[in-house]
This record gives C-alpha cells, sequence and structure tokens, in this order.
C-alpha cells in the first residue's frame, strides 16, 4: 500500500480543539479544489508527492497525537494506515474539506474529526468533531446556520470555529467577530497560532 505524501514533520497544533498539543503532521498529496488562499498549494497535484509505505510513514511519527491534512487526505484509501496508527495508540486527527463523507470504518479509527467547508458547495457531512469555516467575503449566514443545525442535531459536542483568512485578515476578523457576537453560545473565534509563534 502507497500513499502519496507531500510532507511529514513535527510541531504544535496551532488550531482547534487539539491547540497546543505537540503533533506529527502527515500531509498527503492530492486535492479536489483550489482555494485560492491555499497555504499548501504545493499538495494539489498529487504527482509533486512521494509515495511512500505505511512503514515508512509510521517510523516518522513521534508524537502521540498525529494529525492527517492535505491537500485532501480522504481522496485516499486511508484505513490500513489509520489502522496502523491505532496499533501505536495515537491520537489520530484528520483535516478535511469535507467533500467525501467519512465511512463508519473511517469514523472509528479517528478521534478528530475537523471539517473545513469551502465555497462554492461548502459541504458539511454529519458527526464531525469540529467545523472550521474560513471567514473571507464568501462566507454567508447561510453557511454559518447550517454549520449551527448540525451542531444542534448532533449527539456529541462539535466546536464551530470562525478562522479568519491570513491574507485579509483585518477585514476577515472583523467578519467574524460580528458573527460571534450574533451567536456567541455556539461560535468561536479561531486563531492560526502557529503562525504567531513562527512554526510551521
Amino acid at each position: 500500500m502507497l500513499y502519496n505524501v507531500a510532507e511529514i514533520f513535527g510541531s504544535i497544533q496551532g488550531e482547534g480543539i487539539n491547540l497546543g498539543r505537540a503533533c506529527t503532521f502527515i500531509r498527503l498529496g492530492g486535492c479536489n479544489l483550489t482555494c485560492p488562499w491555499c497555504d499548501s498549494k504545493e499538495t494539489w497535484d498529487a504527482a509533486d508527492s512521494k509515495a511512500m509505505t505505511i512503514d515508512e510513514i509510521v517510523s516518522q511519527v513521534s508524537t502521540r497525537l498525529v494529525v492527517i491534512t492535505g491537500g485532501e487526505p480522504t481522496m485516499q484509501d486511508l484505513v490500513p494506515l489509520l489502522t496502523e496508527l491505532n496499533k501505536m495508540n495515537c491520537d489520530i486527527a484528520i483535516e478535511s474539506n469535507g467533500t467525501f463523507d467519512f465511512t463508519e470504518e473511517w469514523r472509528h479509527l479517528i478521534k478528530t474529526i475537523t471539517v473545513s467547508p469551502k465555497p462554492p458547495l461548502y459541504h458539511i457531512p454529519l458527526r464531525v468533531d469540529e467545523i472550521k469555516l474560513v471567514v473571507d467575503d464568501t462566507l454567508t449566514d447561510e453557511t454559518i446556520e447550517r454549520a449551527l443545525i448540525i451542531k444542534a442535531t448532533s449527539n456529541k459536542v462539535i466546536s464551530i470555529w470562525l478562522q479568519p483568512e491570513f491574507f485579509s485578515f483585518e477585514k476577515s476578523v472583523e467578519l467574524a467577530t460580528a458573527w460571534v457576537e450574533k451567536y456567541p453560545r455556539d461560535l468561536k473565534l479561531g486563531i492560526q497560532a502557529h503562525k504567531v509563534w513562527g512554526l510551521e
């Protein structure tokens, strides 16, 4: 079993409910979207990635928390990799754009599912652990209200983060703050703390 891997590196998680934890990032290659403000455009084409076996990947894992991201990681069959990481007692988190639904087998193997839905569809699968909405001038009340409905009807606690878009930061913070003030019980203002800390 080979995976398209853009990079593997250790760092500190700078976003969401695992904020501040040491982690190993496994960034997979290939994405079905081309968001203009993407901060990992080098992952878009899977051909630019390195083909790696499961043993090669897990040999570089040095932390309890493992974050599988991309690109769009759900474009690859993750079950064999997730199974091996579970054998190592890893806390597995996955970051997805939400365009592919998670199978029951995947959900069983992943501790934290983070979905960051992207325009134009802003698809949000059910039964996620956190929703991260990038705030720019394309985000609408309709999308936020859809996320709120998923949170309200879920049988688990879901965190909804509003993440100001970094390249128009001041305007995005203003928009995000207004929404958090409108829905103070349901929304949280997020931050990419790793950029503040000067980490990758």
